[in-house]
């Protein structure tokens, strides 16, 4: 009897915390043990901080010889107690209170005109976000999860929301099975508490490899496309460089439902690379006279721009690199309203 009834108490912590979710943001901290179902508590979390010595696991990895196989639900691996709180301090300063309290706009602490200059689109993710978001302060969830997507919690012009963005640096950001169920989790949680959502595309499509086929890949690409169709948040998408293929469609396109998409001067919009796309129509035209270079060259100025995209209605505006953060700020506190309804709760699923 006592073994059912301990069962029973898991089943009813797992109600409990499925009825807050997508209510009120929920942080879980491992500091000791957490195991077996346990560990399933503790991934229907929305932000889970683990100490450094920290038990989680389903089962021990003296059975399955899998060291740390669950981190991929932590959102931050912490070195010590201190650091901990610390991070949850910060999450619940960027996270809203509740559902109900729709878009949060302070008032900025940064020149919402500030300008960028010299950085490089195609560098570093983290590094241009350090840029882009107030005062350089922004928290990352699941770091070590997903290379190629960084997914974090800022203010930008002075308002709460959610960044999504592909690193180029990372195998040209292409989305693998991993950061497309990355991607698609925190899309979730920022519709789920009304939170603005601004991605930041530099990919050159999906990931080819064998362990990403057999993920399935499919199904986490398909998780991350209902997540972006569902999603009734404000959202904001700047394409930074390369946007290609099924990548282009996926990470916050007009078509799958972006209230304001940007794209920056330079950036390349197509179904394939420009070289590939080449070498599929029109390689029979290299011939003494014309080089693939030059072939190359032209469609990526001219069936792979952004003014193509902007002609077929895809793309909103065509910026300047240091014109960035001004436009991002403009194109967020005029979406402020559209967080102002709460919208209909739904649970975080823990995808």
């Amino acid at each position: 009897f006592e073994g059912v009834a301990a069962l029973a108490g898991y089943g009813k912590l797992m109600r409990a915390v499925s009825a807050a979710s997508g209510s009120i943001p929920q942080i879980a901290w491992v500091s000791g043990n957490c195991l077996g179902s346990l560990a399933a508590v503790c991934a229907m979390f929305d932000v889970v901080v683990k100490e450094d010595g920290a038990k989680l696991y389903v089962s021990s990895p003296a059975l399955t010889g899998a060291k740390d196989a669950q981190d991929a639900v932590v959102s931050y691996p912490a070195a010590n107690e201190t650091a901990a709180a610390d991070y949850i301090r910060h999450a619940l300063a960027l996270l809203p209170q509740n559902s109900g309290e729709g878009t949060v706009v302070f008032e900025a602490t940064d020149d919402l005109n500030r300008t960028l200059s010299d950085f490089d689109a195609n560098g570093d993710a983290r590094t241009l976000l350090s840029l882009i978001v107030d005062n350089g302060d922004y928290l990352e969830l699941g770091a070590a999860y997903g290379e190629e997507t960084v997914t974090a919690l800022a203010l930008i012009g002075g308002v709460k929301c959610g960044i999504l963005a592909t690193d180029y640096t990372k195998n040209e950001g292409r989305l693998s099975a991993a950061g497309a169920r990355r991607a698609a989790r925190f899309v979730d949680l920022c519709d789920a508490f009304a939170m603005p959502l601004l991605t930041l595309v530099n990919s050159a499509g999906f990931a080819m490899d064998a362990a990403d086929e057999k993920a399935p890949f499919a199904a986490e690409l398909a998780k991350l496309a209902t997540a972006y169709a569902n999603a009734e948040n404000a959202k904001v998408t700047v394409i930074l460089g390369h946007a290609i293929g099924g990548a282009y469609v996926l990470l916050g396109s007009r078509g799958i439902g972006a209230d304001v998409a940007y794209a920056l001067e330079g950036a390349e919009i197509g179904a394939l690379e420009s070289a590939a796309s080449v070498a599929f129509a029109e390689n029979d035209q290299i011939n003494l006279k014309t080089t693939r270079k030059e072939l190359e060259d032209a469609w990526r100025t001219g069936l792979a721009s952004p003014v193509a995209a902007a002609s077929a209605g895809e793309i909103d505006d065509i910026i300047a690199p240091e014109e960035l953060r001004q436009r991002i700020c403009s194109a967020l506190l005029l979406l402020a309203a559209k967080g102002t309804v709460a919208p209909p709760r739904h649970n975080v699923l823990p995808l």
